[in-house]
C-alpha cells in the first residue's frame, strides 16, 4: 500500500479519541519532529487549592521534565499580550500558582516552564480584532462579541471561587476592559447593559450566573436546546481551532519538538487536520 493509500486508510479509522479522560498527552512524530499535544483540563482553585498537586500541571510538568519542547503554544493569550502575559506567569510562579485575586491557570505554567527552558512561546489564539472582524461579518455586534466573552469567561470564575452579584460586576468590567485595551476602542458595556442583552437573547439558564461549562460549549448536550451563546461558541470554536493548527504546523516547521496545551475539546474538531500533517499519534496518560 503506498503512502497515501495508507494516510486515507488510518484516516478513516483513526476517530478523534474520547477526551473523557483527560488530561492526556497525544504525541505526534514526523521526519525528525515531535508534537506533544497536552489535552488539558482547566485548573481549578476550588478543587486544587495546591495548582501543583492537579494533575494537568504535573502532566505539564511531566513533558518539560522528560521530553522539553523547544517551542510552546498556549491557550487563552492574545498575540499582542505574549510578553506582558510571560511577566504575569513568572508572577504567578513566584506565588506558586496561588496569587491573590489571580486566575493562574496552566496556561501561566506552561509559559514560566517554557521560559526557564529557554523555548519560545506562541500562542494559539486569533488577535482580537480578527474575532471581531468575524463576528460581525456573520451579522453580530461588538455588544454580541462583548456579551459572548462574559458568558464564555462565567465558568472560569466558577471554578476559582464563588460568583456574586458584585463580583460578577468586576468580570464584566474587567472583561470589557481588556477587549477594548486589545481593539483600541473605548465601547461601554456594564453589567446593566450586561443584564439587558442577556434578558433579550437567552432564555435558558434564566439566571447568567449558573452559566456552567456545557453551556458555552458549541453543541448543546442531548436534549437540551440550542442557545446564541451555542452559536456563538460554534463561531469563534472553529475561527480559534483553525487558527491553532496553522500555528502548529509553522511551528513544527520551525522547532524540533513542540509543545501544545489546550482544553480537552479543541482536539475533535483539529484532529482530521493533525493526523494529515503529522500522522497517527501515540496516547499516555502520566497522571
Amino acid at each position: 500500500m503506498n503512502a497515501n493509500l495508507l494516510l486515507i486508510a488510518l484516516l478513516a479509522l483513526g476517530a478523534a479519541p474520547s477526551t473523557r479522560d483527560a488530561p492526556f498527552i497525544e504525541t505526534f512524530q514526523r521526519d525528525g519532529k515531535t508534537l506533544i499535544y497536552v489535552l488539558a483540563v482547566h485548573h481549578s482553585a476550588m478543587l486544587f487549592p495546591d495548582a501543583m498537586a492537579e494533575p494537568v500541571f504535573k502532566t505539564i510538568q511531566s513533558v518539560f521534565l522528560k521530553t522539553p519542547p523547544d517551542a510552546v503554544i498556549l491557550e487563552g493569550v492574545d498575540p499582542s499580550q505574549i510578553s506582558g502575559f510571560l511577566d504575569y506567569a513568572r508572577q504567578c510562579a513566584d506565588a506558586n500558582y496561588n496569587l491573590a485575586g489571580r486566575a493562574c491557570a496552566e496556561n501561566a505554567f506552561t509559559a514560566y516552564s517554557a521560559a526557564a527552558n529557554g523555548a519560545q512561546v506562541y500562542t494559539g489564539e486569533p488577535p482580537a480584532s480578527a474575532s471581531l472582524a468575524l463576528f460581525r461579518a456573520q451579522g453580530y455586534s461588538v455588544q454580541d462579541f462583548f456579551a459572548f466573552w462574559i458568558m464564555n469567561n462565567i465558568p472560569h470564575e466558577k471554578r476559582h471561587g464563588t460568583l456574586s452579584e458584585g463580583e460578577f460586576t468586576r468580570l464584566v468590567d474587567r472583561v470589557v476592559g481588556y477587549e477594548n485595551q486589545l481593539l483600541g476602542t473605548s465601547t461601554s458595556f456594564i453589567a446593566e447593559d450586561f443584564a439587558a442583552w442577556y434578558a433579550k437573547n437567552i432564555r435558558t439558564p434564566h439566571n447568567y450566573l449558573d452559566i456552567a461549562q456545557e453551556d458555552t460549549s458549541p453543541y448543546p448536550s442531548s436534549g437540551e436546546p440550542k442557545t446564541l451563546l451555542h452559536t456563538l461558541s460554534a463561531l469563534s470554536t472553529k475561527a480559534r481551532d483553525e487558527n491553532i493548527v496553522a500555528t502548529i504546523k509553522m511551528a513544527i516547521e520551525n522547532h524540533s519538538r513542540v509543545l501544545v496545551v489546550y482544553g480537552a475539546s479543541h482536539f475533535d474538531s483539529e484532529w482530521d487536520e493533525l493526523v494529515r500533517f503529522m500522522g497517527m499519534p501515540k496516547k499516555t496518560k502520566p497522571f
